[in-house]
């Protein structure tokens, strides 16, 4: 491929998009997990900056640049959000069922969060149209961890502070908890 052409320039956005999508799907599975942040990012980084001088030659083909300053941090990147994704995704979807189990948890807070609705008004226009809320209710586990659970209109006006509330946990294929 030349450089500027248009395959080059298609395979590196849909690399970027991909970089995105990942990153976004791993941190939505990270809130679900019960781990500390450090272990799936040093898990994503390690092998990402190990293999970045081997592969620096094959980067060079896609970005048509001969310099290690730009190829380097292309590959951590993608590399890096590809491992941090796929690690939580194990994790999340390759646990045994068996061991989901229900847990009470305690209600220590509920709140709401006001969003925006758009809508189109032209080409390339979206305007302001209202808003909307999603409900949230801040549960504490017995052991301590506190998570945020979003929940129906109806399930957040029965639910009162001090309530119990039962969340399904189920461990994962590496051994760390995840709520279902």
């Amino acid at each position: 491929m030349k450089r500027g052409s248009t395959a080059s320039i298609v395979l590196l956005m849909l690399g970027l998009f991909l970089t995105f999508g990942l990153l976004a799907g791993g941190t939505a599975l990270l809130s679900r997990t019960f781990i500390p942040k450090w272990i799936p990012i040093t898990i994503a980084t390690v092998p990402a900056i190990v293999t970045a001088p081997v592969l620096m030659n094959r980067w060079q083909k896609l970005t048509h640049f001969s310099r290690a300053w730009l190829n380097i941090p292309c590959h951590i990147l993608l590399v890096g959000t590809v491992l941090y994704f796929g690690f939580l995704a194990a994790n999340y979807w390759g646990g045994d069922d068996s061991t989901l189990h229900p847990e009470s948890s305690t209600v220590i807070a509920k709140h709401r969060k006001q969003h925006t609705r758009y809508r189109r008004a032209g080409r390339r226009t979206q305007v302001p149209a209202g808003h909307y809320y999603t409900y949230h209710l801040k549960l504490e586990l017995p052991d301590g961890h506190v998570i945020d659970q979003p929940v129906s209109l109806q399930k957040y006006n029965r639910t009162r502070k001090g309530a119990h509330y039962t969340v399904k946990l189920e461990k994962g294929l590496f051994g760390y908890t995840v709520v279902k």
